[in-house]
């Protein structure tokens, strides 16, 4: 009798083992999943910070150049040539395809942010009213210059690509920057801009 209590207990003993294996082993997956669960929160709300930070750094990469060029070709002003406006226009240019290759770069917002949307907006349209209040007042005069002005024509595509890469990745900008234009359409017109105008639905 005492061997068959004793056997009895072993099994006793085992099978509490093995139920209460399972068990503990359910906590940890569920711990694991919640682990899971959290970081991948934490990626997404990472994510959507960066892509603004992105954006936002590569424009404002954009505007130190332009804000160096652009006051530099207004101080031309009587005395262009091909020699000292060219190189301007190709450091927007370089400037322009820089930003295009950064903003590739960066992740669709799966949300936009209204505040950020708007921020990079104001960062667009103040470009482009410097680029028409700059390039307007000298278009006849680049026009007559051979380089200068094939450089120009490079504007319109190069500033369309810009904004339409920055309306994937945050959409709602386009109209935002529309809306910011309004009052230089006819200086950017002037400027062969119909593609980016027509961009913005303008």
């Amino acid at each position: 009798m005492f061997f068959a209590r004793l056997a009895s207990f072993a099994l006793f003993s085992t099978a509490a083992l093995v139920s209460a294996a399972p068990l503990s082993a359910r906590a940890d997956v569920k711990a694991d999943v919640g682990s899971i669960v959290d970081a991948s929160l934490s990626a997404r709300a990472d994510l959507s910070a960066s892509v603004d930070v992105s954006v936002t750094d590569a424009i404002n990469t954009l505007l130190q150049t332009t804000n160096s060029v652009l006051p530099q070709i207004t101080a031309l002003t009587g005395s262009l040539t091909d020699d000292a406006v060219a190189p301007l226009l190709q450091q927007l240019n370089d400037a322009l395809n820089t930003t295009v290759s950064t903003l590739s770069t960066v992740a669709p917002l799966t949300a936009a942010k209204r505040d950020a949307g708007a921020d990079v907006a104001n960062l667009l349209g103040g470009l482009l009213n410097n680029v028409a209040d700059t390039l307007n007042p000298i278009l006849a005069e680049v026009q007559q210059l051979p380089v200068a002005s094939e450089l120009l024509t490079t504007l319109d595509p190069l500033l369309n690509t810009v904004l339409t890469t920055v309306e994937g990745l945050i959409p709602g900008v386009l109209a935002l920057v529309g809306g910011l234009v309004n009052t230089v359409t006819g200086l950017l017109g002037s400027l062969g801009l119909g593609g980016l105008l027509g961009g913005l639905g303008l």
